[in-house]
């Protein structure tokens, strides 16, 4: 598209083209389309295309949308053993690429979503066909508070099950899924399902939150661009990856449209998102002081939580450090009192940045940035929004890289046609008896045709 063909305008429509060109043509030339892939990567997508297409032409109460690793083993590969790690190589690399839906984790590595279409279709079908979805629900009362809380019943949901004609037996796998994509928390007689949350924080909890006597500075995380199902996942993320509790109150759970309230060893927490920013403040009843450390630890948990996020979305959604300036009111939106880091960071007590004519205020930097503090620059966050992972989080993104990493260094070091020549040269001396290290490597430096 030319950007001559379009008139100029005054809202940036031509630079958010430009943006759109250069970020197609860097997709465009990035090397991994031209990968090779082994034949048996091939082999088993048409296997999951055969599986699929076979199960479209069942009766629709025994349509197959979801195959095991075990059957994918048994089916195609029953002379063979010891392919389970070849098989989920294959596997991560067709769910990279959108094949397929297949995450090897706890409580997912045994099933693959051959049908991602359907997948995104069931999701879809519960929170947006409003009549259908109403018409299921055995009273009124079910649908209206799935539809103003964001609660789903399970005997709700064993409904809207039965009328897509899934089967019982995969509507674990499915939420399991839908969890681990952040679309829902699994409780155990109900499913929460953010999006789909519509109550308001009113006059009443402002007041109660106003009231805590003991309450810290609030936290912000500005972002340049914040979609609203990314807090969401923050959401789903917090539920199921800490060790927070969601608050409750009379039994009702203390989850808004925009806000969360939590706890933690006796300290609440307040996570709200606005138009540009996830706010958090925490707070303690009764006088009781807050805890430095628990605070601290709260503060890197929300990061790392937050890192894992970012680095799985769009690379501009990045944050940066922040602290409201005044009334330190964590559910109020107002980017005019927003102080950054960087802005304070070792100046003490200085005129409010925002407001140091119209406000005529001071700010201390202790006062703001105390609760906050880490002991370690280690763990602090960066200005573009960049945290430290859980052990968990680096090892999934050592996989993820280093198991590409490692065949292009290997390909360069040991092209695949000389190293399968020298390989078979020295079949009998590999099979029938150790060969000495120094003497292998001296094999593969005098035979292979090096590329340095």
């Amino acid at each position: 598209m030319s950007q001559k063909s379009l008139p100029g305008d005054k809202c940036g429509t031509l630079d958010t083209l430009t943006e759109l060109e250069k970020c197609i043509v860097s997709i465009a030339k990035e090397k991994r389309w031209k990968e090779i892939i082994p034949k048996e990567w091939s082999l088993i997508e048409l296997a999951l295309v055969t599986f699929k297409e076979s199960s479209e032409t069942d009766d629709m109460t025994e349509r197959k949308r979801i195959m095991s690793v075990e059957e994918l083993e048994r089916e195609y590969w029953k002379t063979e053993k010891g392919n389970t790690n070849k098989i989920q190589d294959a596997l991560r690399f067709l769910s990279d690429t959108g094949v397929i839906l297949f995450f090897n984790e706890k409580d997912l590595s045994d099933t693959i979503v051959v049908d991602v279409q359907w997948f995104v279709d069931t999701f879809k079908f519960i929170i947006s066909d409003k009549n259908h979805v109403r018409d299921l629900a055995k009273t009124d009362n079910d649908w209206q508070y799935f539809h103003r809380t964001g609660y789903l019943m399970g005997n709700f949901l064993h409904r809207i099950w039965e009328s897509l004609s899934i089967r019982s037996w995969d509507s674990p796998t499915i939420l399991q899924y839908m969890q681990r994509l952040g679309l829902l928390a699994i409780g155990e007689e109900k499913h929460y399902v953010p999006c789909m949350n519509k109550k308001d924080f009113g006059r009443k909890e402002q007041d109660t939150l106003r009231e805590m006597e003991t309450k810290s500075s609030v936290l912000v995380l500005h972002f340049d661009f914040l979609p609203f199902f990314f807090y969401c996942r923050l959401i789903v993320a917090c539920i199921v990856g800490t060790e927070w509790k969601v608050l409750e109150d009379d039994g009702i759970p203390c989850l808004y449209k925009n806000i969360a309230i939590f706890v933690y060893k006796d300290h609440l927490i307040a996570l709200v998102v606005t138009q540009t920013a996830i706010q958090v403040q925490i707070l303690r009843p009764q006088n009781l002081p807050i805890d430095a450390d628990i605070a601290v630890h709260i503060k890197e948990t929300l990061e790392n939580r937050l890192g894992y996020l970012t680095s799985t979305f769009h690379k501009k959604v990045a944050y940066k450090v922040a602290f409201q300036c005044s009334d330190q009111e964590v559910f109020c939106d107002n980017v005019g009192c927003y102080v950054y880091e960087e802005e304070i960071c070792k100046k003490g007590q200085i005129l409010c940045p925002r407001h140091g004519f119209t406000g005529k205020h001071m700010i201390n930097e202790d006062a703001l940035t105390k609760f906050w503090k880490t002991s370690s620059p280690s763990v602090s966050c960066t200005k573009s929004g960049k945290v430290p992972l859980t052990n968990e989080e680096k090892l999934q993104k050592l996989i993820t890289l280093g198991r590409d990493a490692m065949q292009v260094y290997f390909d360069t070091m040991f092209p695949s046609e000389g190293l399968q020549k020298c390989l078979k040269g020295n079949k009998e001396s590999l099979c029938n008896g150790p060969l000495d290290s120094q003497q292998l490597k001296l094999t593969l430096f005098i035979q292979l045709p090096w590329q340095l």
